[in-house]
């Protein structure tokens, strides 16, 4: 062995060494105290019914990754804005919020961090024929939020005319505004705000005096349920409705299809179609202050939230959630631009 090969010989050895040594392990980073925030959408009786689970899950698995916290507290902020504010202030480390809580009052160090999965009826594309011929077959499967429909009834003149425009791609402004509309809360974002969205950069102009929202349709009907959204429509009472994707396989208007129509369709799949679909409605976010906490302690944290929520009997089920994945602000753009079309 010539001189040279004995020194990296000799300095490999050194190296495994110091990598076996004891005591190299990572050092333990300290928590006084990790709060949790929830807001009043969230069920509270539900979480507390499990908040000692999961506090106790947390903090185990924290000091499993040698970051270990001395207290964890579940607290619940009485709105948006007041959860959004203890965050900056520092009163909340991490916190369950609506995105549109979250854009709303949203501050410089708060930030999106993960988006909750539910399970949901929804395509990957928004291609029109596609969204049409194969949705009544597909999975159901987690996802991070879900579409919009714009639904018509093809069974009628106004709406087979409609729906055959819609597949070439030939709809004009005229031909969508003088139909007659039926639509839900304005505060809704499935049957109101998101479907103004798409309207608006389908046909509009932009934003304010120029924007082309629901509120610039010639026949609109408001404030209905979905059942009697989904009942008009199947009727003739309305040419068109917004709702979530996919109310035709949730709700069953069966015996409403008979009496209208008898034997001359099986399903709404057959007559009820989709002229339009939305930009996505992500479900709830978690956000954190970016000045409280480390990225290290942020890491683990959000692999901790992630393997909570996966398995089948996770007790994060009873409040509706199947899993998180990474979000980031950018993924809300298409939520703002809908904030920003009605703010100006």
């Amino acid at each position: 062995m010539t001189m040279r090969m004995k020194k990296v010989f000799t300095l490999l050895m050194c190296l495994l060494m110091i990598i076996n040594l004891p005591g190299c392990k990572e050092k333990t980073e300290a928590v006084e105290r990790l709060v949790i925030g929830f807001t009043p959408k969230t069920d509270a009786e539900e979480v507390q019914e499990f908040s000692r689970v999961f506090i106790n899950d947390i903090k185990r698995e924290l000091a499993e990754k040698n970051v270990e916290v001395n207290k964890i507290e579940i607290v619940f902020a009485s709105s948006n804005e007041s959860l959004c504010r203890e965050i900056e202030q520092g009163n909340i480390d991490v916190g369950f919020i609506s995105p549109y809580g979250y854009l709303q009052y949203k501050d410089s160090h708060v930030k999106p961090l993960l988006v909750s999965l539910t399970l949901d009826c929804i395509l990957e594309s928004t291609d029109l024929k596609e969204v049409n011929d194969n949705l009544e077959n597909i999975t159901v499967g987690k996802a991070p939020g879900y579409y919009s429909f714009i639904y018509v009834n093809t069974a009628t003149d106004n709406g087979s005319y409609i729906y055959e425009k819609a597949l070439k791609n030939e709809l004009k402004w005229n031909d969508i505004a003088s139909l007659r509309w039926n639509i839900g809360s304005p505060v809704s974002l499935d049957t109101y705000l998101m479907p103004s969205l798409w309207l608006n950069e389908n046909f509009g102009k932009g934003f304010g005096n120029t924007r082309r929202t629901v509120a610039e349709l010639d026949d609109v009907t408001g404030y209905m349920g979905y059942f009697d959204m989904m009942s008009a429509l199947i009727n003739d009472e309305c040419d068109v409705i917004a709702a979530y994707a996919d109310m035709r396989r949730e709700i069953r208007f069966d015996e409403i299809i008979y009496s209208r129509y008898g034997n001359r369709f099986n399903d709404m799949y057959d007559f009820i179609k989709i002229i339009g679909v939305t930009p996505l409605i992500h479900n709830d976010i978690i956000v954190y202050s970016s000045k409280n906490i480390s990225s290290r302690y942020l890491q683990a944290l959000t692999e901790i939230l992630k393997n909570i929520a996966e398995p089948d009997e996770s007790y994060l089920r009873s409040i509706n959630v199947y899993g998180f994945q990474d979000i980031k602000e950018s993924d809300l753009n298409d939520l703002q631009d809908m904030i920003n079309l009605f703010s100006k």
